[in-house]
């Protein structure tokens, strides 16, 4: 049989056979070695991953399917080790390994996990100007981009739906002062200045999901 460098790559479940050489005199038998590889499974998981605000969530809140143990770096090759009560950050890119601590083993590679802070304490700008240009011509809502499957309903002084919508946002949804509802007043046309209301439903899991309000309406055409 050959002579095997000491720089041989092992094969998993193979056997190797061991002698030693003394004086130049080599042992008559060989010793028997099975080799079995320790390979830890690349994590897998969501990608990107929500967390809310309220919660202070940190590494060990990260849900990813793992065998043996989880090691949390800030890159994808070497990079620092993460302690797993490390407060996640918004927008920053952690890399998750498995680890085997008896062995001393990684995985090969790191899962990244872009980390998404929700607040869902929502703020909103109420005063809406109708007079032929683009300041406070619109209900904005700071924030809403978190939630994009959301309902809105608007109401009259009298209880009447005068707008509603759903998916909400303030670039090409938003509500203008313009009616989207017949029976009231005109659909598509301005509202008269005046008190409306609002329910704004954002349903998610963290603290908060609903806003009711009131707008502002100065309508000057």
């Amino acid at each position: 049989m050959n002579s095997l460098s000491t720089c041989y790559s092992l094969s998993n479940y193979t056997s190797y056979y061991a002698s030693q050489t003394i004086n130049g005199c080599k042992s008559i038998s060989r010793f028997p070695v099975e080799v079995k590889l320790i390979i830890p499974v690349i994590p897998d998981g969501e990608p990107i991953q929500f967390f809310c605000i309220e919660n202070n969530s940190t590494l060990k809140d990260i849900a990813l399917r793992f065998n043996y143990e989880l090691s949390f770096f800030d890159a994808p090759v070497n990079g620092n080790l993460l302690p797993l009560n490390y407060l996640l950050v918004n927008e920053e890119i952690v890399y998750a390994a498995s680890y085997n601590s008896t062995y001393n083993c990684e995985s090969i590679g790191r899962f990244p996990i872009k980390i998404k802070i929700r607040n869902s304490d929502l703020k909103y700008y109420n005063l809406i100007t109708i007079d032929n240009n683009e300041l406070n011509s619109k209900l904005s809502i700071s924030g809403i981009e978190q939630f994009p499957e959301n309902s809105i309903k608007i109401f009259n002084r009298y209880g009447n739906l005068i707008w509603e919508g759903v998916n909400y946002n303030n670039i090409d949804n938003p509500f203008k002062g313009i009616s989207n509802v017949g029976g009231v007043i005109s659909k598509e046309s301005f509202l008269p200045s005046g008190t409306y209301f609002f329910i704004l439903s954002y349903p998610n899991e963290c603290k908060n999901s609903e806003i009711k309000g009131f707008i502002h309406l100065d309508n000057k055409l």
